[in-house]
């Protein structure tokens, strides 16, 4: 079935949503105001406007009551089956507002036949993350989610499915913090109910509350096309743009001079790296520097995880980071340097001088102040306005192209410990809005900025999140361990369609892998081809030539891939089918499509894992012109075949590999 958008598909998102536009009452939310139920909005106002050809917005406004304002931002979308809304309360009055309690982002019923729900539990680095789960939803079964500890994927993952017979809907939950949702099978259907987790609050005057962004997008057809159908719409509407371009594919590399982190980098270090980066690696795009170039001393070793100082170390850099990113730039390279505002350590600059902006939790242990994470207050607008502009201070002078925020512990006891019984889940509210409010302060204050989500790995990367930025770190767990990146990368592909590889390898002369511990020097890969064809994402992550040493042969294979991978990543955002299950097992073959029907055009990736007993695989290609003929291009070897579309979806393509060994075939329609 094609993966363009049909005219069935916007009919679908039409059945499920009504006309919202006109129809107030039909937004399929509801909540608890001063004890009365409310399901969709009160009569009121309503303006519509186009965006652009594409996009329509339109914005309701209603009162509850002489003081409480409620408005829904609805967008509905003319070229994708897609509709997106968020509600805010404000309390516009000189008085405390009532009860605002039970407040559901998603309150609806979505009716068809044979009703399955597919879930996934998130990223918490371990070997069984990323793992989808798909539920019968029979009347009266029930399936729940909530993250752990307020990141919105940690542990649980606010991207769904529901599947019917004959189409399906794509479900995510724009939610920084702590999110939950309730799935309930029912004779018509499945039920859906989610939104923030915990809500039982008053408003303060001038105070505004707001949902999570839901969005759902419809299709008709099966998974394998509700797949396509998000992506389609991920690519044209979510990433994020820089600079009027799509968000840029890139290769990176980096050198932190050889200690934890870049504790132990300084600024002839970093130029020197660069210098020799730019003779040997010249094909580099991006230069990274993660944590440790800020004063994090911990006795008399430095610390990264000595947070709170956010100006360069002036010992290591004296000239900050200015000098780095000039030479960045003169070799052709954009920078990305990491932050991690929101901790904040005992001894750092922000806890001597602003510890008013902090908060604590309940059980925090005053006799291990070095290890004891205090969390910087976004809901403080003078502490919010300090942070957008020094650290825009910091981008602007050191000419940082990406902005990395990671984010390494759990915030919710910060926020619960710090509420009262009638204030549940605003802290973590008003909170959440200062943290999308400061990331759209450094991309509206730093034209061309790029932004990336990190916390410890993957967990915080909802919708919302992902408007505004990428992961390019979508995991702290198995960097080298290959069965494991492309499990995790298989997943990523169906939703959050842009992330890194990386080029470590952890198996060992037994094919077993062993997983270093967190301090331990990772193995080198050896660049052969299976390692270098499991780096390929939209992200490339290379190792420094200065880490690698004097392999022989290294520098030449490298170019060798790097040139492939810039030939083929312009696919990386075409339709994507698996061709083998989704699986972490190193027995078995791993094995995925990409195609653009518009172009006629793809690739397909194979990879035979090191205790693989099977010498060949054979996959049934999809979404090809059963007519046409195609042509296909072994990437490395030149090695090509033709082989009719119809012949490649009904019997298969089969490739035969060594054990430990990939292969990266192009193919396009010649005929």
């Amino acid at each position: 079935m094609q993966t363009q958008v049909m005219g069935r598909d916007m009919d679908l998102i039409r059945e499920i949503t009504g006309d919202l536009v006109v129809s107030p009452e039909a937004l399929p939310v509801s909540f608890v105001y001063g004890g009365k139920r409310f399901k969709g909005l009160p009569a009121g106002k309503s303006v519509s406007r186009s965006v652009d050809a594409n996009i329509v917005e339109t914005h309701f406004s209603a009162a509850l009551d002489g003081e409480m304002r409620i408005r829904a931002d609805i967008t509905t979308y003319r070229d994708y089956p897609c509709v997106e809304w968020t509600v805010w309360f404000e309390n516009t009055g000189s008085g405390t507002s009532a009860m605002l309690e039970d407040v559901c982002a998603a309150d609806m019923l979505f009716c068809g036949k044979n009703a399955k729900v597919i879930t996934n539990n998130g990223d918490f680095c371990s070997i069984e993350g990323y793992t989808d789960t798909c539920t019968e939803l029979l009347p009266g079964v029930t399936v729940g989610q909530a993250p752990r500890g307020g990141r919105a994927c940690d542990g649980a993952f606010p991207y769904q499915r529901v599947l019917f017979e004959g189409y399906g809907v794509n479900i995510a939950i724009g939610w920084p913090g702590q999110w939950y949702s309730d799935w309930k099978g029912v004779e018509e259907g499945a039920l859906l109910r989610c939104g923030q987790e915990a809500v039982h609050t008053v408003l303060e005057p001038g105070e505004r509350f707001r949902t999570p962004r839901m969005a759902i997008v419809a299709f008709a057809g099966n998974l394998e096309r509700g797949i396509n159908v998000w992506r389609r719409w991920y690519h044209a509407h979510v990433l994020p743009r820089v600079n009027g371009e799509p968000f840029p594919y890139m290769v990176q590399t980096s050198d932190n001079g050889g200690g934890i982190e870049w504790t132990g980098a300084d600024t002839d270090q970093q130029l020197e790296a660069i210098r020799n980066t730019r003779e040997k690696q010249g094909w580099a795009e991006l230069w990274w520097i993660d944590a440790g170039w800020y004063p994090c001393r911990s006795g008399k070793e430095n610390s990264w995880p000595q947070t709170g100082s956010w100006f360069p170390d002036s010992e290591r850099f004296p000239k900050g980071l200015e000098p780095i990113g000039k030479a960045c730039e003169e070799a052709g390279m954009r920078l990305v340097v990491w932050f991690e505002p929101e901790r904040v350590r005992y001894h750092s600059w922000l806890a001597q001088n602003h510890p008013e902006w902090l908060l604590h939790k309940k059980d925090e242990d005053s006799e291990e102040h070095d290890k004891v994470n205090m969390l910087l207050d976004l809901t403080n607008g003078e502490c919010l306005a300090w942070l957008c502009e020094h650290i825009s201070g910091i981008i602007r002078s050191s000419r940082i192209s990406v902005y990395r925020q990671d984010f390494n512990f759990q915030p919710l006891p910060y926020w619960r410990d710090n509420e009262s019984e009638n204030r549940a889940g605003m802290l973590e509210n008003k909170y959440i809005q200062g943290y999308l409010a400061y990331w759209d302060h450094l991309l509206m204050h730093n034209p061309g900025l790029m932004i990336d989500s990190c916390a410890s790995g993957g967990r915080r990367n909802d919708l919302e999140s992902m408007r505004r930025a990428v992961p390019f770190h979508q995991t702290d767990f198995g960097y080298g361990h290959h069965p494991v990146r492309q499990k995790f990368g298989q997943l990523l592909y169906s939703w959050i369609p842009y992330f890194r590889g990386f080029d470590d390898s952890w198996d060992n002369e037994e094919g077993e892998y062993i997983i270093p511990g967190y301090y331990e020097k990772r193995a080198n890969p050896s660049y052969e081809v299976y390692d270098m064809l499991s780096t390929f994402a939209p992200m490339m992550s290379i190792t420094n030539i200065s880490v690698i040493g004097d392999m022989p042969g290294v520098p030449e294979r490298q170019e060798k891939f790097v040139r492939l991978y810039k030939r083929i990543r312009h696919h990386l955002r075409d339709d994507f089918y698996t061709l083998t299950p989704q699986h972490c097992d190193r027995t078995k073959w791993s094995a995925w499509q990409f195609y653009s029907p518009e172009r006629g055009d793809g690739i397909l990736q194979f990879f035979r894992n090191n205790a693989s007993q099977e010498r060949s695989f054979t996959g049934k290609l999809h979404g090809l012109d059963p007519e046409a003929v195609y042509r296909f291009e072994n990437g490395l070897t030149g090695e090509t075949l033709e082989m009719k579309g119809v012949e490649a979806m009904e019997t298969g393509f089969t490739e035969k590999l060594g054990k430990r060994e990939a292969s990266l075939w192009l193919y396009e329609a010649v005929r």
